[in-house]
């Protein structure tokens, strides 16, 4: 017991707040609210022009107004260099406001450490009005860097910057090791400021796990990984694809790892590292009832709202029901029941079960 009190979990895992427990499936809806975790560099929203950042190059930076808010243009390759400011181990992602007009302008970001050393967070291509774009700390996660916005214009273009800054968990539970996801709307993510490697906490898959999965759409290729297995799908405008890679529901404990590479656009994530599922047949009874056979019986696990049906021994279909949320089911059959037969969704498998 004394020794299981001084265990230390390895480092990777500590960075994962809150950790997931082991039963736990990775959070592939998002549902958890994204965190501020510090403000980002000093003078971030320029209220005090541009104290606290160095501009390097051919032109001055010029300050102006937008609303109530400032902003500072960049152009001529001239880069802004922020002062020191240390990067949190929780934090994931920094946010920063853009636009270039016309869409003619990329800006680069990258993280200048103590030793000198740089590493690349993002490159944002700006839309025509302001947005908010997220890059990636995970290469200088825990250090203390200086933030370099390195704009790329065509000739007379400028990129304009409107805040950097906060620096948020967007991801919890998962480790985000290079890049950074955008949320989209509820359960979707995603990836425009460069390639996203993030991995889950370790879980239980636990009973009729079958699969991992990510679904994606928009340009790019994405990958997935859990159990020593790979695989890759490139994404599509026109739909939705599903990506699986094969789960068995006796590893005690698996991690699932999503790699996605935008293409010429973005693209979009849903159902990060969600199990799918095969439902088993539990609790199932039959009885006579005014000359009516009535059958009963408890799909599990996650076997809520499925649609049921009863199969005589020649495949005939005799009786269909739907289960309730709890995977209850009870229907009137004609005949004598050899197999219940379900069907699948996004995140269960279709099961041919035979009756007990």
């Amino acid at each position: 017991m004394l020794a299981h009190r001084r265990y230390i979990a390895p480092l990777a895992l500590t960075l994962l707040i809150p950790a997931a427990p082991a039963h736990a499936a990775p959070d592939s809806a998002f549902v958890r609210p994204v965190v501020q975790i510090a403000a980002g560099p000093p003078n971030g929203d320029f209220a005090a022009g541009v104290s606290g950042w160095a501009p390097v190059g051919p032109r001055p930076v010029v300050t102006s107004a937008s609303g109530a808010a400032r902003f500072v243009r960049l152009g001529a390759n001239t880069t802004l260099l922020s002062s020191a400011m240390v990067v949190p181990g929780r934090a994931q992602s920094l946010t920063i406001e853009a636009r270039s007009r016309s869409r003619s302008g990329i800006l680069m970001v990258r993280a200048i450490r103590e030793d000198g050393s740089q590493a690349n967070l993002g490159t944002i291509v700006p839309a025509n009005g302001f947005r908010r774009y997220e890059v990636g700390l995970g290469p200088v996660r825990g250090q203390t860097v200086r933030i370099v916005l390195d704009p790329v214009a065509a000739l007379g273009r400028t990129v304009d910057i409107r805040r950097v800054g906060p620096l948020r968990q967007v991801a919890r539970g998962w480790l985000v090791r290079r890049g950074a996801p955008r949320r989209v709307t509820r359960g979707v993510i995603e990836v425009e400021t460069g390639e996203l490697t993030m991995t889950s906490a370790g879980f239980r898959p636990g009973g009729g796990a079958r699969a991992a999965q990510v679904q994606v759409r928009g340009s790019g290729v994405v990958r997935l990984k859990t159990g020593g297995r790979t695989a890759k799908i490139t994404a599509s405008n026109r739909r939705w694809k599903n990506l699986r890679v094969p789960l068995s529901p006796r590893t005690l404990r698996a991690s699932i790892t999503v790699r996605a590479t935008p293409g010429a656009g973005t693209v979009r994530l849903r159902r990060v590292g969600s199990v799918v599922r095969r439902p088993s047949l539990r609790s199932f009874a039959t009885r006579l009832t005014g000359g009516r056979r009535v059958i009963s019986g408890r799909l599990v696990p996650a076997g809520g709202r499925l649609r049921v049906q009863a199969r005589a021994a020649n495949g005939r279909i005799i009786g269909r029901a739907r289960s309730n949320r709890r995977g209850n089911f009870r229907m009137v059959v004609a005949g004598v029941p050899a197999r219940i037969t379900t069907g699948g969704d996004a995140t269960r498998v279709a099961a041919n079960l035979r009756v007990p």
